[in-house]
């Protein structure tokens, strides 16, 4: 992969002082039945955010009930914290885990290199993995598993219909 860019670096007051970097809190639950732990999710990601000395800007940007399968252009929350990136709005972007983010290996890398064009670094509260060549091949052995992990989902739901209710057997959840 190429280098990354650089960080933004946080905005300053008039008068010199350093404001706080800031952070977009990005939460995915893949179904509805599964409410609870989107609370789950925001809570370790701002505490994380707040651990770090990071602001998290508000809202939250939360795809509730989404599969981490579906390509990033049909997550809407996702496909707007993109924009808000593009824009400069945060510096980070934290999720609770990789698989948060996508659960198709081609897609998260693909997402990784958006946002580090635009100057923003993403980031795990389960998996804190560094620059570098190990911090990459951590990113990709993570997301290879995401996606192994999805694979094994979908053939339970097709074996066992019953594994996730309210969805049809070839569903993933």
């Amino acid at each position: 992969m190429p280098p990354r860019a650089k960080t933004k670096p946080a905005p300053a007051t008039p008068d010199g002082t350093q404001v706080p970097e800031r952070a977009a809190v990005y939460i995915r639950i893949s179904t509805e039945e599964q409410a609870s732990g989107a609370a789950v999710q925001r809570a370790q990601v701002q505490a994380s955010c707040q651990a770090r000395g990071w602001e998290a800007i508000r809202p939250s940007f939360e795809d509730l009930g989404v599969s981490g399968g579906l390509p990033i252009a049909k997550r809407p929350a996702l496909t707007r914290l993109i924009e808000a990136a593009r824009a400069g709005a945060f510096q980070h972007a934290v999720a609770q885990a990789l698989d948060r983010w996508s659960r198709d290996l081609y897609e998260f890398l693909a997402l990784y290199k958006e946002l580090g064009k635009v100057g923003v670094q993403l980031h795990s509260v389960r998996e804190p993995a560094g620059e570098g060549a190990a911090g990459q091949f951590s990113r990709q052995v993570i997301g290879a598993a995401a996606e192994f992990e999805r694979a094994l989902i979908g053939q339970r739901i097709a074996a066992y219909p019953l594994f996730c209710p309210g969805h049809d057997s070839g569903a993933t959840c």
